[in-house]
């Protein structure tokens, strides 16, 4: 049986369930890797969107972020969409803030399927944009 790992000083700023430090670092290096994947999977479509690569790397940055910047509180439905997004892959505390699932799985590992769909379609999008790019 774990413990409640206190993340931040305010009373929301824990994890509402049991686990132990090993599982909670385990849980933290899978989800960066997978946030890491989905960021890339971004930057990949929008590089090849792009025709300027400094236009590219805003373009990504905005996309990335933006959803840390929506109003949304850790109680509504929209934030159990979002919180499966690149960003909040990287902050473990808000993902993890969500409850578990049946399986007794932490909802946050939801996030691997939604990284790797988003690394499988930017793949196949930017081989598509890529291939339509005129070579001189």
């Amino acid at each position: 049986m774990g413990y409640r790992i206190l993340i931040a000083d305010d009373e929301e700023g824990y994890i509402p369930f049991n686990i132990t430090c090993g599982a909670l670092v385990g849980y933290q290096v899978l989800l960066s890797f997978a946030g890491a994947v989905g960021t890339a999977a971004v930057a990949l479509v929008l590089s090849a969107a792009c025709r300027n690569p400094m236009a590219a790397m805003v373009a990504s940055a905005a996309v990335c972020l933006s959803p840390a910047l929506l109003p949304v509180s850790e109680t509504g439905s929209l934030f159990r969409l979002l919180v499966l997004l690149p960003i909040y892959q990287m902050q473990f505390s808000s993902l993890m803030s969500v409850e578990l699932l049946k399986a007794g799985v932490p909802y946050g590992m939801l996030a691997l399927p939604v990284s790797a769909g988003l690394l499988a379609v930017g793949y196949e999008a930017s081989g598509n944009i890529f291939a339509r790019h005129e070579v001189m």
